[in-house]
């Protein structure tokens, strides 16, 4: 079941403080707090040009921990969450749209990078280097969204047209699905296994836009496409969002293309709640 709702904009006072990392170039693009420190101090933080960083008192200073060989675009994070296995980070590089250094269009990666001893050494993985850095020759120059399965440990990639399945105890990657189409791609996971993602919709093409699996591995079901539920209409980028309080319940929140400005500049955006 999936109903629409609608929010009135809030407005709250709050304080902040910056805890960095600071003069590096580029955008935060991905900040994770680690779950194995109890302390809730030890976090990694990626930048679009500047690379990964880490700190251990709660971003008072930080270090940096990917090389400076290596290619300085960070744009997504995460951590296994298993709890034998929560040393293993990866790091995802490439920026679909809306870079600065390039006037908002995209920024090519150099493929996933992983490590084993808490963020301090990263290596790639060689199933996504293409070698050639600089031409759009591989799915994985361009990584939209990143998530470690807590069951099985297996690592989601999705891309700009693709998600993919990297299995934890070996070089195997699966195709899990394909949009045939460039667009933006998002992934949840629950904490039992279930698996969401999405697929923007270009043109007002009919297709699966919104998936899950009950593993990640098998049998994946639209839950929503351009016709059904009644009212349902995303001509854009997807992003999802799993409720914390219950794992049941997914927000979808969607660019339906429709605009309430008189020059069309203004794109509008509907939210959406889906409970199993």
């Amino acid at each position: 079941m999936a109903k629409e709702q609608s929010f009135l904009a809030k407005v709250n006072s709050n304080s902040y403080l910056s805890r960095g990392p600071s003069n590096l170039g580029g955008i935060t693009s991905s900040v994770k707090i680690d779950i194995s420190d109890p302390s809730g101090n030890t976090m990694i933080s990626g930048g679009d040009s500047s690379g990964v960083f880490r700190t251990t008192n709660g971003g008072n200073s930080w270090s940096k921990v990917s090389s400076n060989s290596d290619i300085h675009n960070a744009t997504v994070i995460d951590q296994d969450p298993k709890e034998d296995n929560q040393n293993i980070w990866y790091y995802g590089t490439g920026e679909f749209s809306g870079n600065i250094a390039a006037l908002g269009s995209n920024y090519l990666g150099n493929n996933i990078w992983k490590y084993t001893d808490s963020g301090l050494t990263w290596q790639q993985l060689p199933e996504t280097n293409s070698g050639i850095f600089g031409s759009f020759d591989n799915p994985f120059d361009i990584i939209i969204d990143m998530q470690v399965h807590p069951i099985t440990g297996d690592l989601f990639v999705s891309t700009v047209d693709k998600l993919y399945r990297f299995t934890e105890n070996g070089p195997v990657v699966d195709l899990e699905m394909e949009n045939n189409n460039t667009g933006w791609t998002d992934i949840v996971i629950t904490s039992t296994g279930r698996v969401f993602a999405s697929i923007e919709t270009i043109n007002g093409l009919d297709r699966g836009i919104v998936w899950t699996s009950s593993t990640g591995s098998i049998s994946w079901n639209p839950i929503a496409s351009s016709s059904s539920p009644s009212g349902w209409r995303s001509n854009g980028r997807v992003t999802l969002s799993v409720a914390t309080s219950n794992e049941d319940i997914l927000y979808v929140l969607y660019r339906n293309n429709q605009s309430n400005n008189s020059n069309n500049r203004v794109s509008e955006a509907d939210l959406w709640q889906y409970q199993m």
